[in-house]
């Protein structure tokens, strides 16, 4: 009878330990593949520092590459093949992502603060910065068939927040830290070539799949700001209950959602007519509701959201019809980049990040 009681609270002792450790699987997991959904999902995370490689339709990590240690950003080119990654500690490197090695790598700098590949995918941007105020204040241009050459070196005023290249004409948009004007570069000129005033200084700006227009999210204004780029000025504005943060456009362009940080929601706009649509908020049964979705990309098929938490470590699939969790994946870290490679699993198709 002595030895059974032991036993029994041995047997307790060790499933408290274990769901402290996070191995009980949370009542709100799914972990099935979905059958209608070819994606794959690109995941930059630091500590560990890693690109990990997500099949939706497997529901599993397929690859993952160690890369350079304190991982900073992420570009991937249009043919899914490469993924360029600045570390804070000055590294850019190239791995392909078919192969789950590396190309190459150089050191340019200190600090490398953001990365963009240029439409035609020849060059590449970069953030420099030094270790004495550790912000980036200049971009340094290299072509992506030859990282360890610099074509030039822009010195900047301002620190450099982000770094966003235009996916069909050769611009080059520089959003600095609390400024509400942004710089253009001309990547066939390889020169500053206009001057963007947003009204505000954006959390993100987002370009649409036809290079037309960008959506700069002003949180602290509680404002998405649409800008014609063909004309440098602003179409329109919404104003939104919560924070704006994170735009992501579906293949054709035609609709945008943009998470919201702090109202566990995410809006959604028509492109095409310039119309709010309104909001979705995620089921209470889902983490808590504590989502506080981070990082948005439609799925292909614009059926899904796949969505990283600011609050919790998982990728979520989300079925935007419902707003219910139709799948998703417990991550070591939240990561700091995600990048979609539309239909990449499927046969025949012609891959491209979202």
């Amino acid at each position: 009878m002595r030895f059974r009681k032991l036993s029994i609270i041995s047997l307790i002792v060790l499933l408290i330990a274990i769901s402290l450790t996070g191995c009980v699987k949370p009542s709100y997991r799914l972990i099935g593949g979905l059958s209608d959904d070819h994606d794959l999902i690109v995941l930059a995370t630091d500590a560990p520092d890693n690109i990990s490689i997500y099949s939706v339709n497997k529901a599993r990590i397929e690859h993952t590459l160690p890369s350079d240690e304190r991982l900073n950003s992420m570009a991937v080119d249009k043919a899914g093949k490469y993924a360029y990654v600045v570390t804070k500690n000055g590294w850019l490197n190239i791995f392909n992502l078919q192969r789950g090695d590396r190309k190459d790598r150089v050191r340019i700098g200190d600090l490398l603060q953001s990365i963009a590949l240029s439409a035609d995918g020849k060059y590449l941007a970069v953030g420099v910065g030094k270790e004495e105020d550790y912000n980036a204040h200049d971009i340094s241009i290299r072509p992506t068939d030859n990282i360890q050459q610099e074509v030039i070196r822009l010195n900047l005023r301002g620190d450099i927040q982000d770094l966003v290249a235009n996916p069909v004409v050769p611009e080059l948009y520089v959003i600095n830290t609390n400024a509400d004007k942004i710089r253009v570069f001309n990547f066939n000129q390889m020169e500053l070539s206009g001057l963007i005033t947003v009204g505000g200084s954006p959390s993100t700006f987002t370009v649409s799949p036809d290079g037309k227009k960008a959506f700069a999210t002003l949180n602290a204004r509680n404002t998405i700001s649409v800008i014609d780029l063909t004309t440098y000025s602003n179409l329109i504005r919404y104003d939104v209950p919560g924070a704006p943060h994170f735009v992501a456009f579906t293949k054709d362009g035609t609709t945008v959602a943009v998470s919201d940080r702090e109202e566990n929601m995410v809006y959604f706009i028509d492109n095409v007519n310039d119309k709010f649509l309104g909001y979705k908020q995620f089921p209470s049964e889902i983490a808590g509701g504590n989502i506080k979705p981070e990082i948005l990309a439609f799925s292909e098929n614009g059926k899904y959201l796949y969505v990283i938490s600011n609050a919790i470590r998982d990728l979520l699939v989300i079925d935007i019809r419902t707003m219910h969790m139709v799948q998703n994946h417990s991550l070591p870290k939240r990561p700091k980049e995600m990048c979609v490679i539309w239909g990449a699993e499927s046969s025949g198709s012609n891959s491209k990040p979202a």
